[in-house]
């Protein structure tokens, strides 16, 4: 996906689960934003005005948030309902 400031965001599942990112121009080398506690991040979402990236687990059941400006991050819901729901 791309998203505000000219960047490509990404996730990956399995062993090396994580959020990446890395400019569009390749000025910079890949970022990864956020890779403890996650599995299998995935239906990436960006609110580019308020630079915040959304994403579901649904391995783990629940819908994160993290701020790009400082890094910080969240829990918005647990539920089992986001394992069925993304699952079909």
């Amino acid at each position: 996906m791309v998203g505000c400031c000219r960047k490509l965001y990404w996730s990956e599942c399995g062993r090396s689960a994580a959020v990446r990112s890395v400019n569009l121009d390749g000025s910079a080398a890949v970022s990864e934003l956020v890779s403890d506690g996650v599995r299998c991040p995935s239906s990436l979402r960006l609110d580019s005005p308020r630079r915040v990236l959304y994403w579901v687990d649904p391995d783990l059941g629940v819908i994160s948030s993290l701020m790009l400006d400082t890094g910080h991050r969240r829990v918005c819901i647990r539920s089992d309902f986001v394992r069925y729901y993304v699952a079909w």
